[in-house]
């Protein structure tokens, strides 16, 4: 059987957990004062699966509240797109996105799943 879009966002909605994605859209970077300038923000309702970390091999996922972490979005109905620095706010903790990898198949991209840590 087939992994649909579908069939993602259905497991995120009965697994997942509440967050919002907190995006920057009109950012722009200042190379005189070598800093960028973040403006004002968008909040975004988004489900996501819960922080975790892996422990002592593949099958033992341990749910993290700080530090490093992984985590992932069903791209289906994505409002907004998934970069490096965006912020997520999962159960009123700070992470930024530091990688993602993109999960597709020959139609499109599924899921991304988001390398995060706490701030």
């Amino acid at each position: 059987m087939a992994i649909t879009i579908d069939k993602i966002d259905n497991m995120l909605r009965r697994y997942g957990i509440s967050a919002v994605a907190r995006i920057y859209e009109n950012a722009e970077f200042d190379p005189t004062k070598n800093k960028t300038d973040l403006g004002n923000y968008v909040d975004y309702d988004i489900i996501v699966v819960p922080p975790y970390t892996w422990r002592e091999g593949f099958k033992n996922a341990v749910l993290v509240n700080n530090g490093n972490a992984l985590s992932g979005i069903a791209a289906k109905d994505l409002l907004f797109v998934i970069k490096t620095g965006t912020i997520l706010i999962i159960n009123n903790i700070q992470w930024i996105v530091l990688g993602f990898t993109p999960i597709q198949n020959n139609i499109g991209i599924l899921y991304y799943q988001l390398e995060i840590q706490s701030k």
